[in-house]
């Protein structure tokens, strides 16, 4: 029951009503939440380096980009076709050679 009072509230807001269900819908405060719990915009500085730097060493990272051209793309899809695949997709046939 109370899955089907928000579906119906909830559809009764997004067609810009206020939900005149069994109960009415009050408006929300969105700023209530950064009044009482402000951003720390040095916290989320240190949290990043905290959480990244254990991961990615200043020197070890390294980033590879590839680059498909359309008749590349339709080869490989050619090539994956297959009798459970009729019609790969490019991320499909893409994924299948990198794999």
């Amino acid at each position: 029951m109370a899955l089907g009072v928000f579906l119906k509230e909830w559809a009764a807001v997004a067609r810009g009503g206020d939900g005149r269900g069994s109960s009415t819908v009050a408006a929300w405060d969105l700023n209530a939440g950064a009044e009482l719990f402000p951003a720390n915009l040095m916290w989320k500085r240190d949290s990043a380096e905290t959480t990244s730097g254990s991961i990615y060493k200043i020197g070890n990272c390294v980033t590879r980009r590839f680059l498909f051209s359309r008749p590349g793309i339709e080869a490989l899809k050619a090539r994956g076709t297959g009798p459970n695949v009729k019609n790969p997709t490019r991320v499909e046939a893409v994924s299948g050679f990198l794999w």
